[in-house]
C-alpha cells in the first residue's frame, strides 16, 4: 500500500507540475492575455504559495516541489497579465492625449 501511495503522489506531482506549461508557453509565444483571468491567477499564486509552505511543513517534496513549479508558471502568467494591462492603459492614455491635441488644432 505504501508503494501505491508513493506512485499516486509522484503522478500527482507530475500532473501538477505540467498542467500550466501549455498556458505559459501560449502566453509567452502570443504575448496575449485578454482571455486569461487576473483574479484566477491571483488566487492560483496564493494557493501555490500556501501549498508550498504546507509541503515544507509536512516535509513532502512531492507537494512543495510541484507547487513551487506551479507557482512559477502562475507567476509568469500573472506577470504578463499585469504587464499587458498596464501597457494597454498607457496606450489608451496616449490615444486620448492625441485626440485632445488634434481637437485643439
Amino acid at each position: 500500500m505504501n508503494l501505491a501511495k508513493e506512485i499516486i503522489g509522484w503522478l500527482a506531482f507530475t500532473t501538477s507540475s505540467l498542467m500550466l506549461v501549455p498556458q505559459v508557453l501560449k502566453v509567452i509565444k502570443t504575448k496575449k492575455t485578454e482571455s486569461v483571468s487576473l483574479v484566477m491567477f491571483i488566487f492560483a499564486v496564493t494557493n501555490y504559495i500556501l501549498w508550498t509552505v504546507y509541503g515544507f511543513l509536512k516535509n513532502s517534496p512531492q507537494i512543495y516541489i510541484a507547487n513551487i513549479l506551479a507557482f512559477t508558471s502562475s507567476a509568469i502568467i500573472l506577470g504578463y497579465i499585469i504587464y499587458n494591462g498596464v501597457k494597454k492603459r498607457k496606450e489608451k492614455q496616449i490615444h486620448k492625449t492625441k485626440e485632445v491635441n488634434n481637437l485643439g488644432n
